[in-house]
């Protein structure tokens, strides 16, 4: 079938009706009168608001970057079963000072190319080896307290801080799905493996001032330290003389007002 004429006798195609408006007979549009809107006006305003994608990384890189290819494997052997893992020797050496010493050839397990951790558990050797090759956490669902404060202190073990400081934002990850919720004994697994000034100090400090109930760590035996950082990071920061501070005291500090009694300056008989 031929395609429908329309009253000006000028024949449009099928392809072109589609996206384009007619204009009806008669009708003047002059350059103040606003034009219709067609369906390739609406395609170019939504481009406009469509954020630009992100620049592509850099593919092609020199020939002397990139990983090594020539590193010998080394065998870790974990927990009491010795069960074993491999990694190659400068992926292992890249991140820990334990391990870098280790591999020396004046020591036995770099003649050996084999290190026995009988004391870790696989499973945090394990997660240990996936985040130096990832970057990321690979935990298991339960129990997870456990294996971090195990992953944290295996990071302390091996001198290797990045790991550590990864332990630190995988738990404020976890706090952030379970809306702060952890265990208590955060201040005994960082404290004890941390220097004075740590900022791993003044992650567990604003856990606990900020999301915490305070009366929870009465009694819990909670690490001296901590206990005089949280007296100090709750002292405002501001300078007072005492003569400023305490002038317009009054009865703030009176206990008569526990009983309901008059002040004794209110009681006295000859007042000055």
């Amino acid at each position: 079938m031929a395609p429908r004429a329309t009253r000006s006798n000028t024949v449009l195609p099928r392809s072109v009706t589609r996206f384009t408006t007619i204009i009806p007979p008669g009708a003047n549009f002059s350059s103040n009168t606003k034009r219709p809107h067609s369906a390739v006006d609406n395609r170019k305003s939504s481009t406009k608001d469509t954020p630009a994608p992100p620049p592509r990384k850099k593919l092609c890189r020199s020939e002397h970057e990139g990983p090594s290819l020539n590193s010998q494997s080394i065998t870790i052997l974990a927990g009491y079963i010795a069960q074993p893992f491999y990694i190659a020797e400068d992926m292992l050496r890249s991140s820990s000072i334990f391990f870098k010493i280790a591999l020396k050839q004046e020591w036995l397990e770099g003649t050996e190319r084999t290190i026995k951790l009988p004391t870790i558990k696989p499973t945090v050797v394990q997660i240990y080896l996936k985040w130096l090759y990832s970057g990321a956490f690979y935990f298991p669902t339960h129990p997870f307290w456990r294996t971090w404060q195990a992953c944290y202190s295996f990071g302390d073990y091996v001198q290797d801080t990045g790991f550590k400081d990864a332990c630190i934002d995988a738990l404020t990850e976890r706090m952030v799905e379970k809306k702060g919720k952890v265990s208590y004994d955060l201040a005994h697994t960082v404290y004890p493996l941390t220097i004075e000034g740590s900022p791993h100090r003044r992650f567990v400090l604003d856990w606990a001032l900020y999301f915490q109930d305070l009366t929870r760590f009465k009694g819990m035996n909670a690490p001296e330290e901590f206990l005089e950082d949280m007296l100090v990071s709750m002292r405002p920061d501001v300078k007072w003389t005492v003569k400023e501070f305490f002038r317009d005291a009054g009865c703030k500090y009176h206990e008569h007002k526990q009983s309901g009694e008059k002040c004794y300056e209110e009681k006295a008989v000859c007042k000055f």
